[in-house]
Order: C-alpha cells, then structure tokens, then sequence
C-alpha cells in the first residue's frame, strides 16, 4: 500500500526528525510496513499509544518507529511525534534488530 503524507506531517517530519519532503515519504512508508503497531506493544508504551488514540478519532493506525510515533489515517501520515523518553528505549532497540536480521535474510 503506497504511503500518502499530509502538508501538516511533512512539517512535522522536518520538525522532529530532521528529514525534507522526499525522505519523510519514503520514512513514512518504512514506518507503515516495519513499524511496531499499537497491537504488538506491552506495558507503559501500550498505554500511551491509546492515550494518542483516544485523544485522535480519526487515527485509526499508529506505528513507532526509530523512536517517533506516526499517526496515519488509512493510508495517509497526519503527524510525527516524539515518543517520550520516560519510555523503555529497550523495546525499540529489540524490534529494530529483529528489522534489521529479517531484512537480512
């Protein structure tokens, strides 16, 4: 499924992860595909991706990746946030090695 990023994330990608209009494209479409969902997370991590998401309607689809959350809406990125640093930075490491052992193969 082909990644569409809105005016306001490509804002906030440039913002909070540094990355100009072609990269937060192709960095939105890595997050989609590899991105952790917000049903594969445990623990504190599990309970602020819902706290996002009761806040926001109309994000059905939230995803982490390389320690920012992505909010899409269907197939379209709304925003870019910073995950916390109060959260486990563990967790992220371990599925960021499993991405890089699978790509691997």
């Amino acid at each position: 499924m082909s990644v569409q990023v809105s005016k306001h994330a490509r804002k906030r990608t440039k913002q909070r992860a540094g990355l100009g209009k072609r990269a937060a494209v192709r960095n939105a479409q890595k997050a989609f595909d590899f991105g952790v969902k917000h049903s594969e997370t445990r623990g504190h991590l599990n309970g602020y991706l819902a706290s996002i998401r009761f806040k926001n309607k109309t994000i059905n689809n939230i995803r982490v990746y390389h320690r920012h959350v992505y909010l899409f809406a269907g197939d379209v990125l709304v925003t870019v946030l910073n995950l916390p640093n109060s959260l486990p930075q563990v967790f992220l490491l371990f599925w960021e090695l499993i991405y890089l052992l699978t790509s691997a193969i």
